[in-house]
Parts: C-alpha cells; sequence; structure tokens
C-alpha cells in the first residue's frame, strides 16, 4: 500500500489541506505545533475510524468550523487505486471506499483492502517514534533486554508488560519465604487448624481406630492406584517399545558397524574440494598450452609487422598534405562553380540588356544613378502608379454603380408618378368625400333644384307650343326657298355658269340655316337654365347616390395611401438630386485622375534618363526597372570578383600539385600517374603503415599480457597442486583413487552417523531409556509382556473397587462420629478455609500456567519465527553500526537478548550505550515490518526517531530506509540538518502559510495545498 494524496478537510487546526505527489519516501518538516502528529493521526483515524469518546486517544476535532474528516488516495498491490473518504458520522465516522473501476463501498471492503489490519497493529508494527526510543532510555537492566525482545517480537512493550503483570499477580498471591501474600497467610492459619484438630481426634478411640483404617485403606488405595498408574504406564511403554523395535534394533546395527569400521579420518567437504580443483587444474593447463602457441604466433606477426619509421616520421606532414588534397577537391569545385556562376552572370546579363534594349557595359552602367535617393524615387513613383491604378478601377466602379443608381431611381419615380392619382380624380375624390360629410345639404339643395326644375319644364312646355307653331310656319316658307335655289344650283352646275351655281348654293345655305337656326333668346336663356339646373341636379344624385354606396372609411384610406405615394415620391426626387451630385463628382475625380496620371508620367521618363534609358513606355514598372539596373551593376561587380577569385584558386591547386609530385618521387618512386592517383596511393600506404605500427604496437603489448596472464597461470597452478597434496595428506593418501575411495568410506560413515543420530532423537522424542533399548535388544517379547501387564491391571482394578467401598463405609462411620463436639466445629473450620485455600490456588495456578503458556509461545517465536526476522535485523544493526556490531542472538533463558560485536565479545542490552541500545531498536522493529509483516506492505511512520544519533548514524539510518524495498516510508522530523541526506521532491515543508488570488492557502511546493 502506498499513500499518493492526502486530503484534510478538517482535522484539528488543519483545515481544506492537501497534499499531493506522495513520494515512495517522503519527508514532513516541520517546527513544533506545524501539525506533524495531526497528520500521522489524520492517517490513523481515515484508515481505521476517529478514535471514540471513550478511548484516551484525542479525536482532534475542529474548533473553528463542522467540517470533520478528510480523504486518502491509495495503491493497493496489484496496482488497484483506491480513494478512502471517512467524514463525521457514527463513533468512528462514515467511511466511503471507491476503486478505479467504479466499485464503492464501506468498512467492510476497507478492511478487505487493508487484509484485516487494525488500528493497534499497525501502530505497534509500522508506526514507531521517539516514545519508544525513551522507553529504551528509561528502561534499565535486565527489563532493558526483555524490552527490546517484545519490541522485536510485537513491535511494542505489550509482551514484556504482560509478562510482569503476570508475574505481579502471582506474587501478590503466594511468594515462596513471603508473608503478607494471601496464600501464605492462609497456608499458616491451616497449618494452625491442622494441628488443633489433630489433638481432637485423639479424644476418641474409636474415631482414632476408624481413622487409622481410614487412613490404612487410603494408603492402600494410594498403593493400588500408584500400581495401576505404572501398569498403565508400563503397558504404555512397551506398547511404544513394540512400536519402535524396528528402529530400536536398526541404530544397534548402525552403532556395532561404526564400532567396527573405526573412525575414518577425511577432510570435510574433501571430494567436492578435490573435484574443484581438479577442474580448475584443467582449464589452467589447457589455458597454458594455449598461451605458449599464441606467444610464437605473436613473436611472428611482430616481426612481420615492422613499419617504414622514415614514413612514419613524416607522418604529420603527409597528413597535413592529404588534409589539403581534400581541400584542393573543394578548390577544384569551387574552380568549376565559379566557372559556372561566370557563365550565368555573363547570360544574365545579356537578358537584361535584351531587356533594356540597351547593351550595357562595365564602364557605361556605372554611368546610371542608382543611388538611395533614386531608389526611393522610383518606388514612390511606381507606388503612386499603382495606387492610381487602383483608384482608377475604384472610379471606374463608382461610376458603374452611381450610373445604375441613377437610372433606378428614375425608374421608380416614373413608377410612383403612374401609381399616384390625377389631379382631377383627386380632386373627385375630395368632393365624394366632402359630399358624404354634407349629405343633408345636398338632399334640401336637390329638392330645391327638382321644383325649380318643375316650374321651368311647365313654363318651357307652354313656350314650346307657341313656339312650335311659328317654326311651322318658317318651315314652309324655307322649303319653298329651299327648293329655288337648289334648282339655280343645279341649273348652274349643269350650264358651267358658276356664278349662278354659287349663288344658288348661298342660298341654299342661308335656307338650311333658316330652317335648322336655335330657338329665339327668351327660349335659348330659358333653355340653358334649364340645363344647369339639370346638370346641378344630376350631380346632386350623383353625389347622393355614391355617397349611399361609398363608405367614409375607405374614401379616407384612398386618400391616406396617396398622401403616402406622394410623400414618397418626393423622396425618391431628393436621393434622384443627391444621386445625381454624386455622379457629377464622379465624373470630377475621373478629370483629377487624368491630370495626376499625365504628371506622374513626365517623373517617369525623368528618371529613365537618370538611368541611362533613353525611352520608357508610360504604363512601364520604373521601381522593378530600377531593381534590375541595380541588379546589372553588382551583376558586373560579382563578375569582376569571380575572376581574382579563379587565378587564386589556381594558384593554390598548382602549389599542392608541386608538394605531392615531391612526396610521390620520395615515397612512391614516382608510382602516382595522376594527382588523384598520388595522394590515394600516399593515404594508403601512410594508413597501411601506421596500421602496421599499431599492429607492431599491439603484438608486442599482447606478448607482454601473455607472458604476465602465463606467469600468473603458473602461480595458480602450483597452488592448487600444493592443496591438492595437504587434501591428499590429511586423508593419508598419496593417489586421487584411493582419496576417492576414503571419501566415499567417509560419506557412508557420515550417513550411518546422520542415521544413527536420527533414530536417537527419535527415541529420545518417544522417552525410550537406555533400560528400554537393552531388553529390546536381549530379545524381549513386546506381545508376551503386555498380555501380562494387560492382567495385573484387570487384579487390581477389582481390588481397589473392594478397598474403595470399605473407605465408603468408613467414613460414614466418622462422620457420625464428627456430627458434634470441638472436633466438628475444628473440621469444619478446616475444611472452609482448605476450601478457600484451593480456590485462591486455582486462581495462581491461572497466573502460573498463563506465564508457563507465554513461556511457551516465546520459545516456539525464537524457534521458528524469530531466526528469520533476526537475520535482517542483524543486517540492519551491522549497516548502522559500521560493521561494529555483528549478531543478535536470543537469551536462552527468558526473553531477552545477546549482542555480539566484531570480536564475539557478547553483551546484554543493559550493557550497551544509549545510542547503541536504541539502534538495536530501531533494527528490530524495521525488521520486523519487513519479515514477519512482508505481505503487508504498509506504509511505515517514523516520528523523530533518531535524535540520539551522531551525524554519521543518522545518516546511515537514512541510508538504510531507503533501501526498504516494498514499504512506502513517511517520516516526521523538526530537525532541519536531517534533511541533507533527502531530495527535494522528497520533502514537504509544513508551517509559513501564503496566499494566492483565489484565497486558497498555498504551502511550500508544488502539490502542497493548504498548510
Amino acid at each position: 500500500m502506498k499513500l499518493i494524496e492526502i486530503h484534510i478537510y478538517g482535522y484539528g487546526k488543519l483545515e481544506n489541506i492537501k497534499l499531493l505527489g506522495l513520494q515512495g519516501i517522503q519527508v514532513f518538516y516541520g517546527e513544533n505545533e506545524a501539525g506533524k502528529s495531526t497528520i500521522m493521526s489524520f492517517i490513523h483515524s481515515i484508515l481505521f475510524g476517529f478514535p471514540t469518546k471513550q478511548q484516551n486517544d484525542l479525536r482532534y476535532e475542529p474548533k473553528k468550523h463542522s467540517k470533520y474528516g478528510g480523504m486518502l488516495k491509495a495503491e493497493f498491490p496489484g496496482k488497484r487505486l483506491a480513494v478512502i473518504e471517512r467524514v463525521k458520522g457514527k463513533a468512528t465516522g462514515d467511511v466511503t471506499v471507491t476503486l478505479e473501476d467504479g466499485t464503492a463501498g464501506g468498512e467492510e471492503l476497507l478492511s478487505q483492502l487493508l487484509e484485516g489490519m487494525d488500528k493497534s497493529t499497525y501502530q505497534s508494527i509500522f508506526s514507531f517514534g521517539f516514545q519508544g526510543l525513551q522507553n529504551v532510555n528509561s528502561i534499565k537492566g535486565e527489563d532493558l533486554g526483555r524490552y527490546l525482545f517484545s519490541a522485536g517480537a510485537l513491535g511494542t512493550d505489550k509482551l514484556m508488560q504482560v509478562e510482569n503483570h503476570l508475574l505481579k499477580e502471582m506474587e501478590q498471591r503466594f511468594k515462596p519465604g513471603g508473608k503478607k501474600p494471601v496464600l501464605n497467610e492462609m497456608l499458616k492459619e491451616l497449618k494452625t487448624l491442622h494441628e488443633s484438630l489433630k489433638k481432637a481426634e485423639n479424644e476418641s478411640k474409636e474415631y482414632i481406630l476408624l481413622t487409622e483404617e481410614r487412613s490404612s485403606l487410603e494408603k492402600r488405595l494410594t498403593d493400588i492406584h500408584e500400581k495401576q498408574e505404572a501398569a498403565c504406564s508400563k503397558l504404555a511403554r512397551l506398547n511404544e517399545m513394540k512400536r519402535l523395535q524396528a528402529v530400536i534394533l536398526e541404530g544397534d546395527r548402525i552403532r556395532r558397524n561404526l564400532m567396527d569400521e573405526g573412525n575414518i579420518t577425511f577432510p570435510e567437504n574433501g571430494i567436492n574440494r578435490l573435484e574443484r580443483i581438479l577442474d580448475l587444474e584443467r582449464p589452467l593447463a589447457t589455458r597454458r598450452e594455449w598461451l605458449a602457441e599464441k606467444v610464437k604466433k605473436l613473436e611472428a606477426e611482430a616481426e612481420a609487422s615492422k613499419p617504414d619509421m622514415s614514413m612514419l616520421e613524416r607522418e604529420a606532414e603527409i597528413t597535413a598534405r592529404l588534409e589539403t588534397f581534400t581541400v584542393y577537391e573543394q578548390e577544384k569545385v569551387k574552380q568549376r562553380e565559379i566557372d559556372s556562376r561566370l557563365e550565368e552572370i555573363a547570360a544574365e546579363i545579356d537578358q537584361a540588356n535584351d531587356h533594356f534594349n540597351k547593351n550595357f557595359t562595365e564602364e557605361t552602367i556605372s554611368f546610371a544613378n542608382t543611388s538611395l535617393f533614386v531608389k526611393e524615387r522610383a518606388e514612390e513613383i511606381q507606388l503612386s502608379r499603382a495606387n492610381l491604378l487602383q483608384r482608377k478601377v475604384t472610379l471606374d466602379e463608382s461610376f458603374q454603380e452611381e450610373s445604375v443608381a441613377v437610372q433606378g431611381l428614375e425608374a421608380e419615380v416614373a413608377s410612383l408618378e403612374q401609381e399616384v392619382l390625377g389631379k382631377e380624380e383627386r380632386e373627385e375624390l375630395y368632393k365624394q368625400l366632402k359630399a358624404l360629410e354634407s349629405r343633408d345639404r345636398l338632399e334640401e339643395e336637390l329638392r330645391q333644384i327638382t321644383l325649380m326644375a318643375d316650374s321651368d319644364r311647365s313654363r318651357k312646355a307652354m313656350n314650346k307650343k307657341r313656339a312650335a307653331q311659328g317654326r311651322k310656319r318658317e318651315s314652309v316658307q324655307s322649303l319653298v326657298l329651299g327648293f329655288l335655289f337648289l334648282c339655280m344650283l343645279a341649273a348652274g352646275a349643269v350650264s358651267s355658269q358658276w356664278l349662278l351655281a354659287v349663288g344658288g348654293l348661298g342660298g341654299l345655305l342661308l335656307v338650311l340655316f333658316m330652317l335648322f337656326r336655335p330657338a329665339s333668346v327668351f327660349d335659348a336663356g330659358e333653355t340653358g337654365k334649364e340645363l344647369e339646373l339639370n346638370e346641378r341636379e344630376r350631380e346632386l344624385k350623383k353625389l347622393l347616390n355614391e355617397a349611399s354606396r361609398q363608405d367614409s372609411l375607405l374614401l379616407r384610406e384612398k386618400v391616406a395611401e396617396d398622401e403616402k405615394l406622394r410623400s414618397r415620391l418626393q423622396d425618391l426626387k431628393a436621393r434622384l438630386d443627391q444621386q445625381n451630385h454624386r455622379f457629377d463628382r464622379v465624373i470630377q475625380a475621373f478629370e483629377k485622375w487624368e491630370s495626376e496620371i499625365r504628371e506622374l508620367n513626365k517623373l517617369q521618363d525623368g528618371l529613365a534618363r537618370e538611368l541611362q534609358l533613353e525611352t520608357y513606355p508610360e504604363n512601364g514598372r520604373i521601381y522593378d526597372t530600377f531593381l534590375l539596373v541595380e541588379r546589372q551593376k553588382q551583376l558586373f561587380r560579382e563578375y569582376k570578383r569571380l575572376k581574382e577569385r579563379w587565378k587564386a584558386v589556381r594558384a593554390s591547386q598548382e602549389e599542392l600539385e608541386n608538394a605531392f609530385k615531391e612526396l610521390s618521387s620520395s615515397f612512391l618512386k614516382g608510382e602516382g600517374v595522376t594527382l588523384y592517383d598520388t595522394a590515394s596511393m600516399l593515404k594508403k600506404k601512410l594508413r597501411s603503415e601506421i596500421e602496421r605500427a599499431a599492429g607492431y604496437k599491439e603484438a608486442m603489448t599482447k606478448l607482454s599480457e601473455l607472458r604476465e596472464e602465463d606467469e600468473r597461470l603458473k602461480k595458480e597452478h602450483d597452488m592448487l597442486s600444493e592443496e591438492k597434496a595437504q587434501l591428499l595428506q590429511q586423508a593419508g593418501t598419496e593417489e586421487e583413487e584411493s582419496f576417492r575411495l576414503a571419501g566415499k568410506m567417509a560419506g557412508l560413515q557420515a550417513e550411518q552417523s546422520s542415521r544413527l543420530q536420527e533414530i536417537t532423537f527419535q527415541l529420545e522424542v518417544a522417552g525410550i531409556s537406555e533400560q528400554e533399548k537393552d531388553q529390546v535388544l536381549t530379545g524381549l517379547n513386546p506381545d508376551e509382556a503386555i498380555a501380562d501387564v494387560e492382567s495385573l491391571a484387570n487384579c487390581l482394578k477389582a481390588e481397589h473397587q473392594k478397598l474403595h467401598d470399605r473407605l465408603a463405609e468408613v467414613r460414614h462411620k466418622i462422620g457420625m462420629l464428627e456430627a458434634g463436639g470441638l472436633y466438628s466445629e475444628l473440621l469444619h473450620q478446616y475444611r472452609q478455609l482448605k476450601s478457600e485455600f484451593q480456590e485462591k490456588a486455582k486462581e495462581w495456578s491461572k497466573f502460573s500456567i498463563a506465564k508457563d503458556l507465554l513461556l511457551k509461545t516465546v520459545e516456539r517465536y525464537k524457534s521458528s519465527r524469530m531466526p528469520r526476522m533476526l537475520e535482517n535485523a542483524e543486517e540492519y544493526l551491522r549497516f548502522l553500526t559500521g560493521g561494529e556490531y555483528m549478531r543478535i542472538t536470543p537469551n536462552a533463558l527468558g526473553s531477552g537478548f545477546w549482542i555480539e560485536n566484531k570480536e564475539h565479545t557478547r553483551f546484554e542490552a543493559n550493557e550497551l550505550s544509549q545510542a547503541t541500545a536504541e539502534q538495536v531498536y530501531v533494527s528490530l522493529r524495521l525488521a520486523l515490518a519487513s519479515t514477519l509483516y512482508g505481505r503487508y506492505p504498509f506504509p511505515i511512520i517514523i516520528d523523530d526517531s533518531f535524535v540520539n544519533f551522531d551525524r554519521t548514524r543518522a545518516k546511515r539510518m537514512i541510508q538504510l530506509i531507503k533501501t526498504l524495498p516494498e514499504n512506502q516510508v513517511l517520516f516526521f522530523t523538526c530537525h532541519s540538518h536531517l534533511l541533507e541526506e533527502f531530495e527535494d521532491s522528497e520533502i514537504i515543508r509544513l508551517g509559513g502559510r501564503k496566499h494566492d488570488q483565489s484565497g486558497e492557502r498555498i504551502r511550500g511546493r508544488v502539490g502542497v495545498t493548504g498548510i
């Protein structure tokens, strides 16, 4: 189990504390009152429950808030993660356990995770601190050894406390030679009563005879009982002898064989030692033979690999030239690159000249002004041209947009003008609306007009009648005149007398006029007035008729709709005027743009002349042209620089070629045809000579090593030969075969001795005495002896029953005599006191038996479980004391320890120094946790347990706890000098609060909040 995270909701003075990312070894450092004890108690409480109010442990209930409890996140064996949360609830709190797979539970699941571990056991085994060390310092004498033994067995002093408690209880009841214990006083009183009782018994003869007979019977019964027990014991022994008869005979046979053979002297583990020597000798001999052959071979190789020393003397020069040859290769590459670059520059110059349509030379290009001022002007002109072109695009778009907008507004205005009512229609609509509003007035006016029209019609009818009569007369006259004028017209037309015809036509027209002329002025006046009245009458009727058909609301809606359309029309006309103004501004912008582009073209032409370009198109990119001219200048400069570089490279190549010719003549005898061949052959030969030199040196080194190894192997072989001779001498033999035969005989003898020891141990366990073994060896028949003993036992049983019946009769008579008098009173007191004594003795025997059981348990623990624990404790103690103390041995008598130093001197615990006793205590506690409780890898909690250690011992102690393989270690301390032995990531510093912006309290380092 490993704690990963601690979250304290509220515990003691700690509130909302988070300790994150706990390590395998975690140090909690803080001054007094920093909360170390609170955190330790919190861990115990979350795992095993809050202390109840009836217990003596502190509950650490918060004083200033109601939150009580917290959470532990732990990793259990099998990489299982669990969150254990315990809050205030029932007596020990309400616990919730949540596993990483979602499984949730309470106390039962927690108990399964803890494998049944309870709080007291955990504190005894895995949690120890300064209190245990104080006990080591305060206990003196032989009690210190018993305390250390108890700590090594249980982790606490409970074993010593129980032993002391039992001894104290026994001595309170009975103490040999004591006076005050209860049983001692009762024994004294019983003795006095028994003497008085004996005196009263002598006063009655019959009573005396009966008591004598009772005593005789009791003695005989005791004798028979003893004989029965002896018979039963003998029967049991005979059965055991029968069962082990074959074993006894085998042991006697082995003993006689060993006596006949005598004691064979043979070295311990001699055969294996001889085989080991032979196994070591064979590879040594083989290795030496191989070394001899290898030395000869290496000597030949060394002679054949002697290098050319003259060439090696000039190794640095040749190596430098070869390294320079790499530069030569690079120079050749550079030369080709320069040639290629010169061609590229020439081509680029020609291409630029073609672009300019001008043949620039290195001389003429120098007259081109490529100053920074000209560059800035060219950039400004090209940027201005780009801006003007962009403005033209924008103006074109604006012209198109404004034109479309004007046309759209004009179309909308025309459409609305069609939709609004005409002037007459609008006036008619207002009339109808007005008429509708004054209908009564119109009806009265219509009635007056109707009366006037009726009066006029009556008068007209009378006038018409008179006029008809006059017109009738005039019509006849007119018809006659008309006929005459018609004849004149026809005659003139026929005779072609056009004057006559015209006169006839004029007369005819006059007659027609007279015939169809209007009535008289009076009639005309009368007719006009009548027409006016009729018209007004029709108008009023129409208005009244329409007023009767139409609704006032509908007329008002028509008027409102017309007003709305007229208002919208006015808005559109205003917008149209504004749009026309904008359109005019676009036209003006076009005119301004044309003026600016003309001015810009003039500036561009001037700049082109400065660049030695006589002509340049108006729409050219002058800045790009400037960059090309500037690039042309750079190309001419680069061309000149590369030419000079080419000459320098060529000179370097010629110098290197001459040097290689000299080396070739010295070492290659002019074999190199080309410079590359010469360099390659020089490099190859130099490498060959270096390798030969290295091989020669390596061969000489190996020869030296092989000769040293051969000398060492010779010494080892001599030592093994001497050891083998000693073995043969110890066995009293001279050859290996006789040595092996002696070893085989010694092995058989050892096996027989081992078997004899097993038989002896088996017989001792069964309780077979030497006399019983002799009886079996002298030919005792167990079956016959068993039958005889069984027959004797049956006889004793019958006699015992007969005597028992007589004793009951005698006791009855004695009881009758004891019914009265002093004797009966004394006997009653004696028996009562004897009964009380027996009860007290039973209590004493309980404690005595308990003490015996405790001692037997301790002995069994010492022989079974303690040796394994002591092995680890001894290892820890040796480490802590730097090898000063080597062994811890249990005391054969009682529950103490012997401590043995490196000089094999043994000390009792009370003879050790204070710090050494504390180291023994710590070693036992750690060994107990890591060995006997190894299957419970719980965190080990240590609270300032090294305060009495010096710096060296404290450092060793810390190194020791870092080696614990399975258990997490939580170390609480207030001593800052101990922190030097730990990494910063392993230390949590308690105390010293600070606040972040969110208000949550942060402590010390990453992963620790709230302290």
